[in-house]
């Protein structure tokens, strides 16, 4: 193809090495340019999940490339060891045709006329720096130097070698020899021949010490801004004396690395016929086809197959330096072999495996056509293919855009150049659900020269069928309570995400699955739409709309069933997208159950004494939470969620309290009906099987009993009849006051005792009083006065709770009683009065009339 003029000879050599980095290139090229490559892309959904992809590429017509003049540092690393006086079969010798081939490629660059400063260094090398040759006139000089082309240090070179040997060099400041060694071209064109000129070959190939020259010469020239490259010419056997040195070779092959990792390019060129394997890969290794090179036998990957020539004559020796100042003549410094075509999957695309990536060249056949069977390249030979499954990219490299510019013949020309295509066949992701235009790249798919866009792709998009599948979960809530969170009807409640199936694998909403459909969920109460939740294409949750409001569940009272409904749906398709349009939602439907557990209670018997309340807080009861659906599996349905309600009662409808004093035997035992509310809402008609609200409150009542007999002393008198003994039974309150009475009289007569039971009566105080009024011809005392006397005639009985001593029940309950566990004990706590008599009364005992109480409390 043709270069325009206004690419200059050198810039054009060097931009065609890949030695210099022009990052205004790119943008100046101008839109007439830009039309000189053309970019396409297609993209084929395959109706499997997979999708084929492929990327055109190609170039027109004349490239023009306008930049301004950048200079280069050429440092000429060439070996003058004895074995350079070798003849080559021309007749010449190595030496003799490499000073031929040096100085027209100093000619050559001179030639260009550049303004800017290219430069060339002269480094000799041969025998290492300890080895000392003497000068006939008694002097001494070494065969390891760098060149001025005028001048040498005191004493005198050897045979006008106008040198800086390796120790001096090394030795001095780079800031005073920097200039008298590195020689303009331009303004130092005489002193550079004379330079090469000055090459004798003597002694041994210590290459290692002329890399060392060289790496000093950059050091001290580094921050100029300029290009650097070295020419490193040798007979190919680095040595020490004849033999191939290992220690010498990879010494070179340290400093080459330390120079290529700076940006330094180096050629290397073996004049020698010895091809040793050795040999060779240590040439190989200092060139910088091999930038990663550590040593002779550790190559590393190679990148470029320019940087190393093996030359046999003379004719070879000068075709090097040709081929070095005309590679790239034809190619352009942006579409060039380091063009990197890259393509970025979108997101919705997995990278393909590398062996899934094919790359072809297609013949141009003129009037923009092209041949119908391509090519296909070799990857790793003929260009250079990567994934990276970070960034998503496919990138290939090699293809030399320009050299395979397409053109038309025109009679004098033959109708030439190449069009590349990258083929790849990949898969979406897993859990893609489809939608229409789906991208299948991003916006950074282009041509890109060092890491600058030239041109882009286009972005072709797809349209993919619809795929969704989700089950509908059963939920369980206590009665009276509502749904915490009614999206765990279509959503794993174990997970933050809604979750949907595809082929029987679940995936999570998000991460880009969902991006190109919205997805909505309906609930319906048999045919009823009561609920919306939407989640836009590409989030992971929604928002529900209710239908008037929102969903309640806390009126619920047994298994409620509701149809869940997923309806999926994606954007218009674009004319531009490739593949048969959505046109309808997908709508998949599913059903799912509310189980209600509701409380099952039961309720036991309770015992109060006569006087006692009994309230609602007095319900002894047990409660199990429990669903009454046969259906409902634990373990296999879900669990309840939330929290029980509290349960509250009430008795026969509604009474808080019941206050027992009966006064008859029916009333000795009451049965209730327990009311059970939960959360204030009256459930008892939902109560679990197995629920018993119905218990018995049993009431005890209090009793002692009161005897009185005659003193020993006159039990053998005969007592008449009519003769009673009078108590009044005091009830007390908390402070001691007496707030009920009751009188009960006892007859004893001929020498026995009279005794009564006082029963009927309620928990308390009480004092039991002799009636004075009735002893007319006795007096009464205690018989026990130790057991809680107030006076020698008075006595405090208490009633507790806590002394079963002092219950009675009528004996019809007993066997009620027993079965909540009351054991029944009679009393034997009495109270005993003992009556003596006065004798100094006149009055005979018949003389008495028997009083009668009126107010028993005994029945």
């Amino acid at each position: 193809m043709k270069i325009k003029n206004i690419i200059k000879m050198g810039l054009v050599l060097f931009l065609a090495l890949g030695i210099i980095s022009l990052p205004n290139n790119v943008d100046a090229l101008t839109q007439e340019e830009l039309d000189t490559i053309h970019m396409d892309k297609t993209a084929t959904y395959n109706g499997d999940g997979t999708y084929t992809i492929n990327l055109e590429t190609y170039v027109t017509g004349d490239i023009t490339v306008t930049s301004e003049d950048v200079p280069v540092d050429f440092i000429l690393v060439l070996d003058q060891s004895g074995s350079m006086d070798s003849y080559f079969a021309s007749g010449k010798t190595r030496m003799e045709a490499l000073k031929d081939a040096a100085h027209d490629f100093v000619d050559s660059i001179d030639a260009l006329d550049r303004t800017t400063g290219d430069t060339v260094s002269i480094v000799g090398f041969a025998t290492d720096p300890d080895t000392v040759y003497a000068t006939p006139g008694g002097g001494s000089y070494q065969v390891t130097e760098a060149f001025d082309g005028n001048t040498g240090p005191s004493p005198s070179t050897y045979q006008d070698t106008p040198g800086w040997p390796y120790n001096t060099v090394m030795g001095w400041s780079y800031t005073n020899l920097v200039s008298r060694v590195v020689k303009g071209v331009e303004t130092n064109n005489s002193d550079i021949h004379d330079a090469i000129d000055s090459l004798k070959p003597e002694g041994a190939t210590s290459a290692d010490t002329g890399m060392e020259i060289a790496r000093q010469i950059y050091n001290a020239t580094a921050s100029n801004g300029h290009l650097k490259v070295i020419l490193f010419f040798t007979d190919g056997v680095p040595t020490t004396a004849s033999s191939f040195s290992p220690t010498v070779a990879n010494a070179a092959i340290t400093v080459a690395k330390e120079l290529k990792d700076n940006g330094v390019k180096i050629f290397t060129v073996k004049t020698s016929n010895v091809n040793d394997s050795n040999t060779i890969n240590y040439m190989k290794a200092m060139s910088s086809n091999y930038p990663y090179a550590t040593s002779y036998i550790s190559l590393g990957t190679q990148e470029s197959n320019d940087f190393y020539y093996n030359v046999a004559d003379t004719l070879d020796m000068q075709n090097v330096f040709e081929t070095v100042q005309n590679y790239g003549i034809v190619q352009n410094s942006i579409l060039s072999t380091d063009t990197e075509l890259v393509d970025y999957c979108s997101d919705v695309l997995t990278v393909p495996a590398l062996a899934d990536v094919h790359v072809y060249t297609y013949a141009y056949t003129g009037s923009g056509t092209f041949s119908s069977t391509g090519v296909e390249l070799t990857k790793g030979v003929d260009v250079t293919a990567t994934i990276d499954s970070v960034a998503k990219t496919i990138t290939v490299t090699g293809f030399d855009y320009a050299a395979n510019s397409c053109i038309d013949g025109d009679g004098t020309i033959p109708t030439q150049g190449n069009k590349l295509v990258v083929s790849f066949t990949t898969t979406d992701i897993p859990g893609f659900i489809g939608g229409n235009n789906v991208e299948t790249n991003t916006p950074d798919s282009a041509l890109y020269y060092e890491d600058e866009e030239i041109k882009p792709f286009p972005e072709p998009t797809v349209n993919v069928p619809l795929d969704y599948e989700f089950t509908a979960n059963d939920q369980a809530i206590y009665i009276t309570n509502n749904l915490e969170d009614v999206t765990a009807f279509f959503d794993n409640v174990s997970t933050s995400g809604i979750q949907y199936q595809i082929d029987g694998v679940t995936y999570d909403l998000g991460e880009h699955r969902n991006d190109y459909a919205d997805v909505t969920y309906q609930i319906y109460d048999g045919t009823t739409l009561i609920g919306e939740y939407t989640i836009p294409a590409g989030g992971t949750t929604g928002s529900f709309t209710w239908y008037p409001d929102e969903l309640d569940t806390s009126g619920l009272t047994g298994t409620h069933e509701y149809t869940i409904k997923a309806v999926v749906e994606t954007q218009t398709a674009l004319p531009t997208s490739t593949g048969t349009p959505v046109t309808a939602p997908l709508v998949i439907e599913d059903t799912a159950k509310v189980f209600v557990f509701v409380p099952q209670v039961t309720t036991n018997d309770e015992v109060i004494f006569k006087g006692e309340s009994f309230t609602v807080d007095n319900i002894n009861e047990t409660v199990n939470w429990v669903c009454n659906d046969p259906a409902y599996v634990p373990g296999v349905d879900p669990a309840v969620q939330g929290t029980a309600p509290t349960l509250s009662y009430s008795l026969d409808g509604g009474t808080s309290s019941v206050i027992t004093t009966p006064t008859t035997k029916d009333t000795n035992v009451i049965t209730y009906n327990v009311s059970v509310y939960a959360n204030g809402n009256d459930v008892t008609a939902n109560l679990a099987t197995g629920s018993d609200v119905q218990f018995n409150v049993y009431i005890v009542e209090g009793e002692f009993q009161i005897t009185q007999i005659i003193d020993v002393e006159y039990s053998q008198i005969d007592i008449s009849a009519l003769q009673g003994f009078g108590y009044e039974i005091q009830k007390l309150d908390g402070g001691g006051n007496v707030v009920e009475t009751y009188n009960v009289a006892l007859y004893p007569h001929e020498g026995s005792s009279d005794s009564d039971i006082i029963s009927g009566l309620s928990i308390g105080t009480y004092r039991v009083v002799s009636d004075d009024a009735w002893l007319v011809r006795y007096t009464n005392a205690l018989q026990n006065p130790d057991s809680d006397p107030i006076s020698p005639d008075s006595i405090i009985v208490t009633l507790s709770r806590d002394d079963l001593n002092f219950v009675d029940i009528r004996q019809d309950d007993i066997v009620n009683l027993a079965a909540i566990g009351i054991t029944i004990t009679n009393t034997d706590d009495d109270v005993t009065f003992v009556a003596t008599k006065v004798p100094s009364y006149w009055l005979s005992d018949s003389g008495y009339s028997r009083n009668i109480i009126n107010n028993p409390v005994s029945e």
